[in-house]
């Protein structure tokens, strides 16, 4: 399965990138680059992600190893919560099960 990445600015603080596919080694790479360039505030929306590997944990440590800000992972699945809390990545992310990022916790 192919991956695709789309930046959506909601205001000028905050961007919000919908992630589709799994989000693997291609994904990861494509995610280091756009955390060397962000300067917003970010929400990933993780709806349509099927499944996450080592690559794609790593990938979100060093997003926030890049920005230091904890990305919102928005809408994110059970199986993909559950991979993030056995990896330890869960920790530099804020995990938002809902739509609406304003309910965060």
């Amino acid at each position: 399965m192919e991956g695709s990445i789309r930046l959506t600015p909601q205001d000028e603080r905050t961007t919000v990138i919908t992630l589709q596919g799994p989000l693997d080694h291609d994904m990861a790479q494509n995610l280091a680059t756009l955390a060397a360039r962000t300067q917003t505030f970010v929400i990933l929306n993780c709806r349509q992600i099927p499944y996450i590997t080592a690559a794609g944990s790593l990938a979100l440590l060093k997003f926030y190893q890049t920005t230091r800000k904890k990305p919102v992972l928005q809408e994110a699945g059970p199986e993909l919560v559950s991979t993030l809390q056995l990896t330890g990545a869960a920790g530099y992310v804020i995990l938002n099960p809902d739509a609406d990022p304003t309910t965060a916790s």
